[in-house]
C-alpha cells in the first residue's frame, strides 16, 4: 500500500489499470459481437432487397 498527499492508503497504480484494461477489452469484445450481428443483418437485407426487386422486375416483364 503506497499513501497518497493526503496520507490515505491507496492500492498499486496496477491494480486499477487492470481493472480499467478487463472493462475496456469487454467493451471491445461486447462492440465485435455487435458489428457481426449488424453485418449479418445487412447481408441478409440486402439479399431480400435484391430478391425483391428481381420479383418485381419479372412482374413488370409480364
Amino acid at each position: 500500500m503506497m499513501r497518497d498527499t493526503r496520507g490515505a492508503l491507496r492500492s498499486s497504480s496496477t491494480d486499477p489499470n487492470e481493472a480499467m484494461v478487463a472493462s475496456q477489452q469487454k467493451h471491445i469484445a461486447d462492440l465485435v459481437a455487435r458489428n457481426k450481428t449488424l453485418d449479418h443483418t445487412t447481408t441478409r437485407l440486402r439479399a431480400a432487397v435484391a430478391e425483391e426487386q428481381e420479383r418485381a422486375s419479372d412482374a413488370v416483364a409480364q
